[in-house]
């Protein structure tokens, strides 16, 4: 398993455990059930960017060991166009997706890529030092 399928995995696993997590709060405290579902959507559409950046990236590391085509598109566009749809999502339904609670998550699984780099580089710097 490559360092990309690692990452991925991790992210999907550690984005469905948030959601679970709001979900919980959302039925425990139905007050903030908007901002809970704001979470949610915000924290899935940040795990759909990550994962579209991967797929172009594996698509654009095969091409360049020569294993196939870089695809043209709009990799960029896509994912500017999926979260200018979670932002408007909770300006038309304010009652079920609080609109902050949206912006502050569409980070959420970049983030979580940039603290897991960190934690996996540090284990690697820590075994190289043992070996």
């Amino acid at each position: 398993m490559n360092e990309l399928s690692k990452y991925r995995i991790v992210v999907v696993r550690v984005v469905l455990f948030f959601a679970a997590f709001c979900l919980v709060i959302s039925a425990a405290l139905p007050t903030h059930r908007p901002i809970a579902h704001g979470l949610i959507l915000g924290s899935f559409v940040s795990c759909l960017n990550v994962l579209h950046m991967a797929y172009k990236v594996r698509k654009i590391t095969n091409a360049a060991a020569g294993k196939g085509k870089a695809g043209r598109g709009i990799g960029f566009g896509t994912r500017l166009a999926t979260s200018i749809c979670a932002i408007l999502l909770p300006l038309e339904y304010p009652h079920y997706f609080n609109e902050v609670a949206v912006m502050a998550s569409l980070v959420f699984a970049q983030f979580l890529l940039l603290i897991l780099g960190i934690i996996y580089s540090l284990r690697e710097e820590r075994k190289a030092g043992k070996g």
